[in-house]
Formats: structure tokens, C-alpha cells, sequence
């Protein structure tokens, strides 16, 4: 980034490992794992701002212990911030989650934030709540055109959200829920770099928001495809975002 703006771009992920739509066949715990920190590398290699792991303690997310997979990524990474972006404080000691997380920052030097209680502890310690920082996380891909990133990344999309949705009792999720989702004011960010580019620069506008977390990976999505992603992600959206936001920051100092 050549110029420093108030926004952040990053990455999460709960380590899924749903089945594949066509074989039905799993990942295993300790790929997805590994797949997870070569993620988080390639976020850091091309630029993007944050990466985040959040917990789940089910059998079909990988991501039991997010503070042990981001050390090992820290020891890897050069410049991304590292941070939990989950954490179930109802199954572990609060005082040993700061200490994992604490070491975590130690070892990647700094660029893993702590958790907080957010607004309630900033408002309880006299802050404007108004002025806090606000982050989004919505699941999406981003492909060489929209075509193609709907044909990939729909299948997997619709067979995860019908797992959960079977323990959850959400309604079925179908083909037509996740283009209904795709829309431009929908929750969903799949499609071309310009297009999703568009939506983040949407969502800030509607809420103020200071950072974007992309939920990309979901179960088995083809590894190569998911860094080619990561990719595009950091090489071809964030250039349009920090391009247009450092465009309105220069704009209102006039």
C-alpha cells in the first residue's frame, strides 16, 4: 500500500470441511490445516491487511484452536495483522485465551490484536462508541469474470449452507438463494474483481466501515483455486478499494 488509508482488507476463514457436491468426499482436519497457513501466506505475499481464523468446536470445521494454526503462520508471514476471528470463550478459560493470544502477538511481532468486549468495555471506560471501529464479514470468491466464479464457487456454497442449515433448521439454501445473495445489495461477494471491488466500496459508504473480511474458503473448494483467489483478492480488488477510498480522503481535504 503506498498510501495509508483508514481501511482494511483481509480474510477469514472457520476451516470448513464440508463435502465435495460431486464426490461427497471430505478433507481431512490436518489438510485443511495446512492448506489454512498456505492461505494465510499467500494473503500476506500479496498485500493484503488481516487475516482471521474464527473458532468452532464441530466436527466439520478444522478450526478448534486458531491460536496455535496463527503462531505457526506468524512464524511465516511478514507483515499481515493475525487475529481470531471467533473466539468461544463459553469452552476455554478466558485468562488462557489471552495468554495464547498474547504469545501469538509475540510472535508475529505485534500484528495480532487481542479480544475485546468492543463497545461495551469502550463505553464503560468513557469512549464515544460513535467513533469505534466497524468491520464486515461476508462469504464470497472472486474469479476471472463473474461467470466463473458463481460456477465454482455456488455448488460448494449451496452443499455447506445445507449442513448447517440441517443442525441449525435454517430453510433449504438453493441455487436461486445464493444468486438472490450475489445481488449488489446482498450479503454474498462473488464475482470479478470490479464487481466485488463495487460492494465493498458500497458497504463502507452505507455503514463507515474500516475494514472487510472476505469469508472465501468454504469446505473443499479446490485449494489451487482458492490462492488463485487469495490472489486476485490482494493484486486486483484491494488496488480499486485503496484507490478510490485514498481518491475520497484527498477529495474532503481540499
Amino acid at each position: 500500500m503506498t498510501e495509508s488509508i483508514d481501511f482494511e482488507l483481509g480474510i477469514n476463514t472457520f476451516l470448513e470441511t464440508s463435502p465435495d457436491p460431486v464426490t461427497g468426499k471430505r478433507i481431512s482436519h490436518s489438510e485443511r490445516i495446512r492448506n489454512g497457513i498456505e492461505e494465510i501466506v499467500v494473503a500476506d505475499q500479496v498485500g493484503l491487511d488481516v487475516f482471521g481464523i474464527g473458532e468452532h468446536q464441530r466436527f466439520d470445521f478444522a478450526s478448534e484452536a486458531p491460536a496455535v494454526i496463527l503462531a505457526a503462520a506468524a512464524a511465516l508471514t511478514k507483515r499481515i495483522r493475525l487475529t481470531s476471528a471467533v473466539t468461544v470463550l463459553s469452552s476455554d478459560d478466558p485468562v488462557r485465551v489471552y495468554q495464547s493470544f498474547s504469545t501469538l502477538d509475540s510472535i508475529s511481532n505485534g500484528l495480532a490484536p487481542l479480544v475485546e468486549l468492543y463497545k461495551q468495555a469502550a463505553a464503560s471506560a468513557g469512549h464515544d462508541v460513535s467513533k469505534l471501529k466497524i468491520a464486515t464479514h461476508s462469504h464470497g470468491f472472486v474469479g476471472e469474470t463473474t461467470e466463473l466464479a458463481v460456477e465454482l464457487h455456488r455448488p460448494y456454497t449451496v452443499v455447506q449452507m445445507n449442513e448447517l442449515g440441517r443442525v441449525l433448521g435454517w430453510p433449504p439454501y438453493s441455487a436461486a438463494s445464493y444468486d438472490d445473495a450475489r445481488k449488489m445489495n446482498g450479503a454474498l461477494y462473488a464475482g470479478d474483481p470490479e464487481y466485488v471491488a463495487e460492494k465493498i466500496l458500497l458497504v463502507r459508504k452505507k455503514l463507515g466501515t474500516n475494514r472487510f473480511f472476505l469469508h472465501l474458503n468454504i469446505g473443499t473448494l479446490p485449494h489451487r483455486e482458492v490462492l488463485r483467489a487469495i490472489e486476485m483478492f490482494g493484486t486486483r480488488v484491494a488496488p480499486i478499494v485503496r484507490k478510490e477510498i485514498a481518491k475520497e480522503n484527498k477529495q474532503t481535504t481540499v
